[in-house]
């Protein structure tokens, strides 16, 4: 894994074709877009769908988790957990300097704990792979969205895959 910081975290994401030069995602690049609202999900929901990101993640080559919202609900932060994870990966500086982290397969438990905490903290995020052709953004008001840019060729595809689990889990937890 690679932690950058804002800047470089949107040229690798603008470069991909996934946001403008100002952070926003090009939604109108994306045909297929849902959204999903997770608000009041347990925190074991949150982690079936962190784990359930991450697994589709490691199907792409490298992929990029911007965590690019929070401080927003400082009582659900944990930022001696956050911050002591990150030194375990060898990051010295704060999540505002270098919120931007490559990854690849071979990286799977650590974005499931990125993401995690992303949840858990309700703070907000993007998560993509460097073909560009999906993002799911996490927001710190408790919301997904996932964009694809055409159906991705697989009965199983991440967007559906995805999708599905969330609208489960918003199914089964009242």
């Amino acid at each position: 894994m690679k932690i950058v910081d804002k800047v470089e975290s949107i040229k690798w994401l603008a470069s991909k074709g996934v946001i403008d030069s100002e952070g926003t995602i090009l939604r109108s690049s994306f045909p297929r877009q849902a959204t999903y609202y997770i608000t009041s999900l347990d925190s074991g929901a949150k982690t079936v769908i962190a784990r359930t990101l991450m697994l589709q993640f490691a199907k792409f080559d490298e992929s990029m988790l911007w965590i690019d919202e929070y401080k927003v609900w400082p009582a659900a932060e944990n930022w001696n957990l956050f911050d002591g994870y990150r030194r375990s990966l060898g990051e010295r500086k704060p999540l505002w300097e270098r919120p931007g982290h490559i990854f690849a397969p071979g990286d799977g438990e650590t974005v499931f704990s990125l993401l995690c905490m992303v949840l858990y903290f309700i703070w907000g995020a993007i998560v993509a792979p460097a073909s560009g052709e999906l993002v799911v953004r996490i927001s710190h008001d408790d919301w997904i969205d996932i964009y694809a840019k055409e159906d991705m060729g697989a009965e199983e595809d991440t967007f559906t895959v995805v999708g599905n689990v969330i609208g489960h889990i918003l199914r089964t937890n009242p």
